[in-house]
């Protein structure tokens, strides 16, 4: 969430969670082309219903991109899991739960699945439920050296009035669009702390930790992704 650079929009983003932080050991983004970005939400929020009433652990949202551009279309449906146990059986369930599986099945005539890609958190530090989200692509030579320096532009944001950020790192493990590269997630309650954090894109101590980054790092695509509500 900290590895800023200006420029580009793409690839997947929708996040889900609790209004504080939620610990997430894994992280499934599914693309999907929609005509109804507001019906697909609504499919999202039933389906979180769903696996409450069946005693499943798993709950998603949906996240379209700021500026669509090309994305026109295109939303991102994302959801975590605590433990590899916790993420299997939300897979399963689609197939092994009647009741997950006609909801997910009533979703077919509004949304088409165009990719899927599982996460592992490197560093997760929480999302905000109807916040807004900077992800950033990337990668890396050196994924430690890489680490240490985003839990620094932590401190440096928290320093410089950005202490409101929530900072996460997802690495990608499985096929996708994102396969082979990692994740940056900054996760900012609302529209008017994203722009404090685009003011701060041109400030001296980012650009000079953008820098100090540039030999470990390359920026693959950056964009900002807006919560869709689910009720």
């Amino acid at each position: 969430m900290k590895d800023l650079l200006a420029a580009a929009a793409l690839i997947t983003m929708a996040i889900f969670a609790s209004a504080s932080a939620s610990a997430a050991q894994f992280m499934t983004v599914i693309t999907v082309e929609t005509d109804d970005v507001a019906a697909y939400a609504n499919f999202v929020g039933r389906l979180n219903k769903t696996w409450k009433a069946e005693n499943i652990k798993a709950s998603g949202n949906v996240y379209v991109p700021a500026q669509a551009g090309e994305q026109v279309g295109v939303a991102y449906y994302v959801s975590f899991a605590d433990t590899s146990a916790d993420w299997l059986a939300q897979g399963m369930s689609s197939t092994n739960n009647k009741a997950v599986a006609a909801v997910i099945a009533s979703a077919d005539v509004i949304r088409k699945r165009v990719d899927n890609t599982l996460y592992t958190a490197l560093i997760d530090g929480g999302v905000y439920e109807d916040g807004v989200v900077y992800a950033t692509f990337v990668t890396t030579t050196d994924t430690a050296a890489y680490l240490d320096a985003i839990r620094n532009l932590d401190t440096l944001m928290s320093e410089n009035g950005l202490d409101d950020a929530k900072l996460s790192v997802y690495s990608a493990i499985a096929a996708g669009e994102g396969a082979g590269q990692l994740q940056v997630l900054m996760s900012l309650p609302n529209q008017a702390r994203v722009a404090a954090l685009l003011d701060a894109m041109s400030s001296d101590w980012l650009q000079k930790f953008l820098a100090s980054i540039a030999p470990i790092r390359e920026l693959k695509s950056n964009g900002i992704y807006m919560t869709v509500p689910t009720e």
